[in-house]
């Protein structure tokens, strides 16, 4: 994935992040990453159990090779906070669909999912209704915690650089997605657009297996995440590197 350049961030921006990332860096749940970056293993982010881990499609190709390369592959691993290569990801995928981006809309893609490990999926109902109070609960969850740490930085260094509070209200409005789908909400249709590539790009292949869902589900679940994004953050998912079994089913649920 060949990024571009956002636009450079004031000072006061880069902290935020940075702190942003300091809080994504206690997620417990590890993801391994190979050489190139690519998901090698990681703990299974569709359950409450921390500790489990599942293999993803890639470890499953890759345990085909020879010990020896094997070996040698795995020296070249590094492990990190999923939450934190989440992260990294959502900014990555920005580059792309927005390299003008506003600081408040990079900060806000950044945070988007922040300290969502702790409340997970499994403490709530496995229905239809479950799924969205849990959800509404994250994105309020997640704009309040980042107020807080994003007060917090102006709080302890009254006289440094800090974000205006407008900008913070912003961010946290950004996080929530308020006003998805009104013509005048061009920033929050693009972190729409980016957590629906980053879904696509980075979990879409483990999903199928962990939340054991059938094809049609699948299918279904593809075309709901298609009707989220824009055009342009469609242009991009259809030049996204896939794995075969996604490309089918993205065939599929593009077909009707």
């Amino acid at each position: 994935m060949a990024a571009g350049l956002l636009t450079d961030l004031p000072p006061a921006y880069e902290r935020a992040l940075r702190l942003i990332d300091q809080a994504h860096a206690e997620d417990p749940r590890r993801i391994r990453l190979d050489a190139s970056g690519k998901v090698v293993q990681e703990t299974s982010i569709f359950s409450a159990a921390a500790g489990s881990s599942v293999g993803s499609a890639a470890a499953s190709s890759a345990g085909k090779g020879g010990q020896d390369g094997d070996e040698e592959e795995k020296e070249k691993e590094k492990e990190v906070p999923y939450e934190l290569h989440y992260a990294q990801k959502m900014t990555r995928w920005l580059r792309l669909r927005c390299p003008e981006a506003s600081p408040v809309l990079q900060v806000a893609c950044r945070a988007q999912h922040f300290r969502r490990w702790e409340m997970p999926r499994d403490t709530f109902p496995k229905t239809r209704p479950g799924y969205l109070t849990w959800r509404a609960k994250q994105k309020s969850q997640a704009a309040q915690k980042v107020t807080e740490l994003l007060q917090q930085q102006h709080q302890q260094d009254p006289a440094g650089d800090a974000l205006p509070q407008s900008d913070i209200d912003r961010i946290a409005a950004l996080i929530r997605k308020e006003g998805l789908g009104r013509e005048d909400s061009d920033e929050t249709q693009v972190l729409e657009d980016v957590a629906c590539l980053v879904f696509l790009d980075d979990q879409f292949d483990d999903f199928e297996s962990a939340a054991k869902v059938d094809e049609d589900k699948m299918v279904g679940l593809l075309r709901k995440t298609w009707g989220k994004m824009s055009a342009d953050g469609q242009k991009l998912a259809l030049g996204m590197e896939l794995s075969e079994r996604a490309r089918e089913l993205v065939a599929k649920a593009l077909s009707d």
